[in-house]
């Protein structure tokens, strides 16, 4: 029951996340899981590194200061190694995600990395 509900609110942030009462549509992406892992370790770090940085960008294209905040504060703790590790792990322990977009999958594993955040019951185990 929780794969399935995991899996579903996935799926609509795949196609759309409502944002108050608007929809924001999040793309595909450049890679799925499956690509994560034929990249090599340095090529992993750095797409892991650059999708952290992207997300620590998000307020500049208007997201929410009140949603990234805290995100933001959880994650700068981190080094770049620690958010790779932490990726990797989260990445081998759910196969049945690696069709899905990677950038969602990092997101995912910082939110279960940071579980004071506010919307990290959307994606918990």
């Amino acid at each position: 029951m929780v794969k399935c509900l995991l899996t579903t609110f996935i799926l609509v942030l795949c196609f759309g996340v409502v944002n108050g009462s608007e929809i924001v549509k999040i793309d595909k992406g450049f890679m799925d899981g499956n690509d994560f892992d034929k990249m090599t370790e340095n090529d992993k770090h750095s797409y892991v590194i650059g999708v952290i940085d992207g997300f620590l960008l998000a307020p500049i294209f208007k997201a929410s200061h009140q949603l990234t905040d805290e995100w933001s504060m959880c994650i700068s703790k981190m080094d770049s190694l620690q958010i790779l590790a932490m990726v990797e792990k989260h990445h081998r322990q759910k196969p049945e995600m690696w069709h899905l977009p990677m950038h969602l999958l990092i997101y995912q594993a910082s939110l279960n990395a940071c579980p004071g955040y506010k919307s990290s019951s959307l994606f918990s185990d």
